[in-house]
């Protein structure tokens, strides 16, 4: 849930915003918000993030791996191309902030960075940094965040829990908490027969 004020963009919606510029959410009603946070799946491999304040006019869309000058240039031109079809927020005016953040150094962390970053971004941070061992506690923390509102069969049943990488029935075993995991990942992350997700909480 976010915040009062702040509003959610799906990537569906935010791809056609940030590389096209087209006039999704017509119905809706932005000026009742002050900022506007939007996943953003490029080429359907790797997260970024819009952060966007409203009041102050300012864009802000960050890239695990550091966006180019040129790219985020675009994503700004693009913005205010959705919001020339508006009437609800300025249509022009707009301009570039800035979120510091470290860079991504491995290939599977762009999701949990860019869910940090909104929470850093929600909190009035302008930076986030980090490394292997907050990204694995962050992962642990927004896996446990999300399992408590999906249905129980979903993500459980299908993905282990250490990894996320698909389960087979072969190489599966289930805690007592019913999450699942490969074998090795499990023998890795357990106490006392108990994964360490569970076992910590």
């Amino acid at each position: 849930m976010l915040p009062s004020g702040y509003y959610l963009i799906d990537s569906f919606n935010s791809d056609k915003i940030v590389e096209r510029g087209e006039p999704v959410y017509k119905k809706n009603k932005l000026d009742k918000y002050g900022y506007i946070i939007s996943p953003v799946f490029v080429e359907r491999n790797h997260w970024c993030i819009l952060c966007v304040d409203i009041k102050q006019a300012t864009v802000i869309y960050c890239d695990p791996r550091v966006a180019t000058i040129d790219r985020k240039q675009l994503v700004l031109d693009n913005w205010q191309k959705f919001c020339a079809s508006r009437k609800d927020i300025q249509t022009s005016g707009w301009r570039l902030g800035e979120f510091k953040h470290s860079k991504q150094f491995d290939g599977f962390n762009c999701g949990v960075i860019i869910l940090k970053i909104a929470e850093a971004f929600i909190a009035g941070n302008s930076f986030f940094n980090f490394d292997k061992t907050v990204l694995a506690s962050a992962r642990k923390y927004f896996y446990n965040k999300i399992i408590k509102i999906s249905p129980r069969h979903v993500l459980k049943s299908t993905y282990c829990s250490v990894c996320d990488v698909p389960l087979n029935k072969e190489d599966k075993i289930e805690c007592y908490c019913s999450r699942n995991f490969h074998k090795n990942c499990f023998a890795q992350n357990s106490v006392a027969d108990k994964c360490t997700i569970c076992f910590n909480n």
